[in-house]
């Protein structure tokens, strides 16, 4: 029997596998631009913020086992995102929390990972909420929003990021909207701010220290910015981060003022630094005009990579009691597009305003949602197209090679020392006569009006740092010692020079503590102690510590 030229097509055609989706690229940061490490071509990202998991032990969505990643599906399928953004609760992570089952917590996150990665989508790990360095207890959840991440904070991307290392689909989030950093937000004619801020902030940002918590209320020690890439660094993970400045995040402005940039290592794929745009920002409902828009990344955009990870409208009654200027969704997609700059839109939730859908049908909000999906429907995402080469045989046995699945590891969860929260006391500084065989190194942080050079690990020439200075351990505080490498020798003395005790440092002030026990186990009594540190690198420091019994 002749078959028909016409059915052999269709018989061909029905043998042949059905095309699979596609991995992720990995991507890399060069100069202002994002690219595919393979072709070196522009990739856009363009997506939307899918929360739940920050306040959620199983995140919010539909139903079913995975809420949070069938609103992925749906941002994707249906909206057209290639990218999401995902806000996470540290002590939801690291199990030290508000009631989660970690390994179930983990695999939903890890669940989204995967589906990202086989289907070329991007996802972004966003440090939502974390905990002021005091975890709740199981039953008790203390985290939230806060100003700056804290010494747990570290914790958190170390796990996270020695979880997800090198996944080509995932990026880390430092912090979601760091707020801590002293500023003054005026608005000023035509919708440009009247932006003000120090080094001290910026260095506060970047480097860490004590943090006198704004809007917290208590005094905390952060890491900075810099110390949580150097922890994800550490970890093992060169992947993508994300570092958004000043002003919950807004203001991004003291990165070229005050070379506030972050150091990466050589391995790593680079920072990209994050603006969140809302009619809020500055002055009431004023910031609804490019002008403000262009006032929060001067500098930066040509210079570094800036996406807008958070941006949307007031809502209008009766979510709100304010209605949003008619002007601000038009004027801010005009000046995303313009800037060619990759964004997600807060966010796909029916309850968290500003609200992208109404319901968990994902019908679109008349007043943000419809704008976002017919625009992320027109944007493509960039990379490197190509044709495929088709070589017909009789037998069509292809080999697919799937793309890697990312599970969360049991081991990930360090084991850690609960800081609690620090108290905001003056340094003591009594008088004290130093051999003359040491460096006295002050255990101030660095002069407002110095902006240092920060390089991953122990900078070279910076001196170590204790805190809280003085502490209080009856208060359940430790001392922490920053800065410090793995493997230095801590030497604590009282000062009738007797040793109190022997430490070795292990690289990070999360994990490298004092917590006022001499080497008989007893608790020592009030005193200024001195700390004799020698750093593998041959670097040697005295430095002194009041212990204050309440």
């Amino acid at each position: 029997m002749k078959l028909s030229a016409a059915f052999l097509a269709v018989l061909v055609a029905s043998l042949a596998p059905a095309a699979l989706p596609a991995a992720s690229p990995a991507l890399y940061v060069s100069g202002s631009q994002v690219l595919t490490k393979v072709g070196n071509c522009p990739v856009r990202l363009h997506g939307v913020d899918v929360p739940g998991l920050e306040w959620s032990c199983t995140g919010d969505g539909p139903g079913g086992p995975t809420p949070n990643l069938t609103s992925v599906q749906e941002a994707v399928h249906v909206w057209g995102a290639n990218f999401v953004r995902i806000p996470m609760n540290q002590d939801r992570w690291l199990g030290t929390g508000c009631g989660c089952t970690t390994a179930s917590y983990r695999a939903l996150i890890t669940g989204i990972v995967n589906w990202c990665n086989a289907n070329n989508v991007y996802v972004l790990l966003d440090l939502h909420w974390n905990d002021l360095g005091t975890p709740g207890g199981n039953n008790v959840c203390t985290s939230g929003q806060h100003d700056m991440p804290d010494m747990n904070s570290v914790l958190f991307w170390q796990s996270v990021a020695a979880t997800y290392a090198n996944n080509p689909a995932v990026f880390f989030d430092l912090y979601n909207e760091p707020g801590g950093a002293k500023y003054n937000s005026t608005l000023g004619a035509g919708g440009t701010s009247n932006l003000t801020s120090d080094s001290t902030g910026w260095n506060l940002w970047r480097n860490g220290g004590t943090e006198t918590a704004q809007a917290d209320g208590v005094a905390y020690y952060t890491p900075g910015m810099q110390g949580l890439l150097n922890a994800v660094r550490g970890a093992g993970a060169d992947n993508i981060c994300f570092a958004g400045g000043i002003n919950w995040a807004f203001d991004l402005t003291g990165l070229p003022t005050y070379n506030a940039w972050l150091t990466d290592t050589a391995s790593g794929q680079g920072v990209i630094y994050p603006t969140h745009i809302y009619p809020f920002k500055w002055g009431g409902n004023g910031c609804n005009v490019p002008a403000c828009f262009d006032s929060a990344v001067s500098g930066v955009i040509g210079v570094a990579p800036v996406v807008v990870t958070e941006f949307g409208p007031n809502a209008p009654a009766p979510l709100t009691a304010t209605v949003d200027p008619q002007d601000f969704i038009p004027a801010i997609l005009t000046w995303i597009n313009a800037n060619n700059l990759p964004f997600s839109a807060w966010c796909m939730h029916p309850s968290a305003s500003p609200c992208l859908i109404t319901d968990w049908a994902y019908d679109p909000t008349t007043y943000f949602g419809v704008q976002i999906k017919a625009e992320l429907a027109a944007i493509p995402a960039g990379g490197c197209a190509f044709t495929p080469t088709v070589t017909p045989t009789s037998t069509i046995s292809p080999t697919f090679t799937m793309s890697p699945t990312y599970s969360a590891s049991p081991t990930a969860t360090p084991s850690f020392t609960v800081s609690p929260t620090f108290s905001a006391s003056p340094t003591a500084s009594p008088t004290f006569t130093v051999s003359p065989t040491f460096t006295v190194s002050p255990t101030a942080s660095p002069s407002p009006s110095s902006t240092p050079t920060f390089t991953p690990g122990v900078p070279s020439g910076v001196p170590p740092r204790v805190f809280p200075n003085p502490f209080h351990p009856l208060d359940g505080q430790v001392l922490h010692f920053d800065l410090v490498g793995a493997n230095s020798s801590l030497d604590i003395y009282d000062v009738r020079g007797k040793l109190v005790r022997k430490l070795t440092a292990m690289g990070s002030p999360a994990l490298d503590t004092w917590d006022a026990i001499n080497m008989n186990g007893r608790r020592v009594v009030t005193g200024i102690y001195l700390v004799f540190i020698s750093q593998p690198s041959g670097r040697k420091d005295l430095l002194r510590v009041a212990v204050v019994d309440r």
